[in-house]
């Protein structure tokens, strides 16, 4: 009987020592876990920064061609004007020829 209950408590140290080791293995692997949750929330961090910077950049890229948009109308409105211009100088340059002629004439009248 007693060599049954040594082999019994043997048995139930072995079974002790397997549950202290499952167990020493079970925090092992929830540390290991706990670690990757950190880097995961790290990279949503990361991803949550990374989308305002873009959010940010669309914004910019918004405002400037919003400022392009408006330099190229007032180009548009330059040209028109230019154009004009070069209509009333020709109109002027006619105008100057016609009255030096007169004043020819007026020159040879007298």
């Amino acid at each position: 009987q007693r060599i049954s209950n040594d082999d019994d408590i043997a048995n139930n140290r072995d079974g002790m020592t397997q549950n202290a080791n499952g167990i020493i293995s079970n925090e092992s692997s929830t540390n290991g876990h706990n670690v990757s949750v950190q880097s995961n929330g790290t990279r949503t961090d990361t991803n949550a920064s990374n989308i305002t910077s873009n959010a940010n950049r669309t914004a910019t890229n918004e405002s400037g061609m919003n400022t392009i948009k408006t330099d190229a109308a007032t180009n548009t409105a330059n040209v028109a004007n230019n154009t004009t211009n070069v209509s009333n100088n020709a109109t002027n340059i006619g105008s100057n020829a016609s009255n030096i002629n007169d004043t020819g004439t007026k020159i040879d009248h007298f």
